[in-house]
């Protein structure tokens, strides 16, 4: 496992990751038994591969087989996606009518 240099943070990151992002703290809100963590995202490393378009900053997420953590030591994986076609708020009040 190689390290490199970041860009905005001092923390180094790991070079082969297909995603790295570099982060700041803003806030630790304590909550019933574990701490809810909100940082500022300021710069996004993406391997190149995964990159659909640059300039629009599109990215074939299947193409990166992501995992996303839940809570504790359980996580998903993003392999079994389903797409909602997005309604606006106005078209989802017709629907309730």
């Amino acid at each position: 496992m190689a390290l490199v240099a970041s860009d905005r943070v001092s923390v180094p990151r790991i070079l082969e990751s297909p995603v790295s992002i570099e982060c700041i703290l803003i806030r630790e809100i304590p909550l019933d038994g574990f701490n809810l963590v909100l940082g500022r995202v300021l710069l996004v490393h993406v391997k190149d591969e995964a990159v659909i378009d640059s300039t629009r900053l599109y990215i074939d997420a299947a193409q990166l087989d992501l995992i996303g953590r839940m809570e504790g030591n359980w996580y998903a994986r993003t392999t079994s996606r389903i797409e909602v076609p997005y309604i606006s708020l106005e078209e989802w009040r017709r629907t309730k009518s």
